[in-house]
């Protein structure tokens, strides 16, 4: 009389061969490719499945991981068939092979240290098939035995001692030769020492490891019939058009795998068989019929002939089938039935949320399709040896130094440095062709005209502060005051619109001001800023523009910590990727208060640009901005400014109470906001310039300031809010 099915000797019956004996092919070492190795092990009855690379969390590379292929239920995908095995091949040309332990009857022994390996293992390991993992350690490796007939074990090396490997058998895989291995650089190889005949595995061997209680093998085709049998009532608990349908659903999807698919509706469908609520041939005839269907193209044989496509899915169809049956096996009905209640009232959300995915999907599909409506060919300029004999214009400055000819410039500024008075400097001295902040001259190209795209000022603030300005050539600006008006150049309307604006007035420099406003997406998407700065490169190519300038706020850092770091821009960091420059634009104080003074701060870097910092001053009554010949730098100016908030806060103090200042950290209070060693550094300062005189009373008591000899000028250096 046969075992009960869901007993232990029926639920590990292995898939292997029925045949004599087990051996590792020496085709597996000799093979002329990795092909005819893999079809040499399918031979020998050895379950296989294809492994490709995976990041792991810490940057490092694995190619150990047995689903990265078929998921993590692989066990049910492992294969001998050579159809797959060259279709797997084809696919994935640089996959490792990974052989399926427990299926293919087998268990593996990883010796990682071979001085740790017990004596009397060791002795039974010299008789096994070996192959080695490193080329400075041949003893390294795997060892492999044939599984006693009615046993699978897990991968716990159980009474076998520690520290000296592992076990792999119940969901278990090895990387057999000839794949890369992962640690190749390092001396990691998978190489075959010894082939031939495996012996089954010792009783004393066995006797020491601990069975496996999982169902990892599927059940046999007999198994997976009585279970059918077995399992023919209907008591209404749940509906089989359920699985049936969702099944029908996602299989009528081209992004979802089959085989996947199939797999879970088949565990759905026989854990409620398996509790009565409907029959299990009747769930597994229905689901076959929808996964049929699926199948729209019939296989071509190696001849080039077409096969029945019966053939074809029953293998496949069967496999998912008997892995699913084996998941049910000695399942508690309770958890079954808890399960069931569950689905019942998730299953509107989780309608809900195919919808969404499916919304997701008709969404990406979408921008694809119409990224390629928008495409255009780019140009194809030939080989090296042609541009050499023809080469491209050479590029020149438009404006000297700091914009070259052809250039997407970057102007990121610190907030209230005025970004917008530079900008308007900038327009003006492009159109009179006068020197850029004084000291960088100006190119524009005859007969074109500098177009300003104004996103934040009001129009008439604007006008006002262009006339303040004094254009020579007020007809070679358009200046355009769009805040609060939207240009969505990253659709074709909004593009197209752009490109007749630019070419209709022959402008050849625009300026956006800011991208902050004139982008209407999200700032911190750098997927969306990609988008709007591809668009913003083929308006440049097609309306000939020779140079654009996008103005920008500066993010959160402002400043470096020593004074002269360079600010980024605010939002997402794909932008500062699409610039062939920056403009740097800073004033003196700390990054989100006000300027202290009119000092401004400015560098350009890029390609073939670098210039070294430059001090800028404003002139209000011209609204021009110049360079202040052998001006402090910023850090200097900011260390002069602290001082002077340490000589004002002891002069207040002394006006109100005529007497020194005391307490060091009072001081500090008393200079406003601010880092601790800035201030610290502008006490300091104050104290070298004569400004303040300090006295110290000795350990314990407070540090006395009082005014010193000298009082701060501020003829010669910046103007300073609120100075006399």
């Amino acid at each position: 009389m046969s075992a009960p099915l869901g007993s232990n000797k029926r639920k590990r019956t292995s898939a292997r061969r029925s045949v004599a004996t087990r051996r590792i092919p020496a085709d597996a070492e000799s093979a002329a490719s990795k092909l005819q190795a893999w079809l040499a092990y399918a031979e020998a009855g050895i379950y296989t499945l294809p492994v490709i690379r995976e990041r792991k969390p810490d940057g490092t590379i694995s190619f150990k991981n047995p689903g990265s292929v078929v998921g993590k239920n692989w066990p049910a995908f492992s294969s001998v068939d050579p159809a797959q095995i060259k279709t797997w091949n084809k696919k994935y040309p640089d996959a490792a092979i990974a052989g399926d332990m427990a299926r293919s009857g087998l268990i593996a022994f990883d010796v990682d240290n071979p001085e740790n390996v017990p004596d009397f293992l060791r002795d039974h390991l010299a008789k096994m098939p070996a192959q080695s993992t490193r080329s400075d350690d041949p003893l390294r490796g795997h060892y492999f035995a044939e599984l006693p007939r009615g046993q699978v074990f897990g991968n716990s090396t159980g009474s076998l001692g520690k520290n000296w490997g592992e076990v792999r058998c119940a969901h278990g895989a090895i990387i057999l030769s000839p794949s890369l291995h992962e640690k190749a650089a390092d001396g990691g190889m998978y190489t075959w020492r010894r082939t031939g005949l495996i012996p089954r595995l010792h009783a004393d061997v066995a006797a020491r490891l601990m069975e496996s209680t999982g169902s990892e093998v599927p059940l046999s085709n007999a198994d997976l019939k009585r279970f059918r049998a077995e399992h023919n009532e209907d008591n209404g608990g749940a509906r089989l058009d359920g699985p049936v349908n969702w099944f029908g659903e996602l299989v009528s999807d081209p992004h979802v795998a089959r085989h996947d698919a199939l797999v879970n509706v088949m565990c759905w469908a026989f854990e409620e068989a398996s509790v009565g609520c409907y029959s299990a041939d009747e769930a597994y005839d229905a689901i076959e019929e929808t996964f049929r269907e699926s199948l729209t193209t019939p296989p071509v044989g190696a001849n080039g002939s077409k096969r029945s496509s019966r053939p074809f899915y029953r293998s496949e169809f069967d496999g998912a089938a008997a892995w699913a049956a084996a998941q049910v096996v000695g399942k508690d009905p309770a958890e079954i039935w808890d399960k069931i209640n569950r689905r019942k009232t998730e299953r509107g959300r989780s309608v809900a949320v195919e919808r969404a995915k499916l919304n997701i999907w008709a969404n990406e599909q979408a921008r694809r399709e119409l990224a390629e409506e928008n495409w255009t060919a780019p140009p194809v300029f030939g080989s090296l040896a042609d541009q050499f004999a023809n080469p491209l214009p050479e590029n020149g400055f438009i404006v000297k130094q700091i914009a070259g000819t052809g250039m997407t410039i970057l102007f990121i500024a610190q907030w209230k440095a005025g970004k917008t008075t530079a900008g308007f400097n900038l327009a003006v001295d492009l159109a009179d062709g006068t020197p850029f902040l004084g000291r960088f001259d100006t190119a524009l190209t005859d007969d074109t005209a500098v177009a300003y795209w104004n996103f934040e000022l009001d129009g008439r603030r604007a006008q006002d502060w262009f006339r303040e300005l004094d254009p020579q050539h007020p007809d070679r600006l358009h200046v355009e005051h769009w805040r609060g008006h939207s240009l969505p150049i990253e659709t074709p309307g909004g593009e197209d619109f752009a490109v007749r604006y630019l070419t209709e007035r022959a402008v050849s420099v625009l300026i956006v001001d800011p991208i902050g406003s004139a982008y209407e997406g999200d700032e911190n998407s750098n997927t969306e800023l990609k988008f709007w700065f591809k668009a913003m490169e083929r308006i440049k190519r097609r309306a000939g523009l020779e140079l654009l300038i996008i103005v920008a706020h500066a993010g959160h850092g402002g400043a470096g910590e020593d004074g002269e770091g360079l600010p980024r821009i605010r939002g997402g960091s794909k932008a500062m990727g699409d610039a062939d420059a920056f403009w740097f634009y800073q004033h003196s104080g700390e990054h989100g208060q006000p300027p202290p003074d009119s000092r401004r701060y400015f560098k350009a870097y890029g390609r073939d640009i670098d210039t070294e910092p430059i001090t800028l001053d404003y002139d209000a009554a011209s609204r021009r901005l110049f360079v202040v010949e052998g001006g402090g730098s910023r850090s200097n100016d900011q260390a002069q400014q602290m001082a002077r908030r340490a000589y004002d806060a002891v002069a207040a103090h002394f006006a109100t109470h005529n007497k020194p200042f005391s307490g060091k950290e009072s001081l500090e209070k008393a200079m406003g906001k601010g880092k601790t060693d800035a201030k610290r550094s502008g006490i300091a300062r104050a104290a070298d310039s004569g400004w303040i005189a300090i006295t110290d009373q000795g350990t314990g008591r407070a540090m006395l300031y009082e005014l010193g000899s000298v009082a701060p000028s501020d003829g010669s250096g910046a103007r300073i809010k609120g100075s006399a």
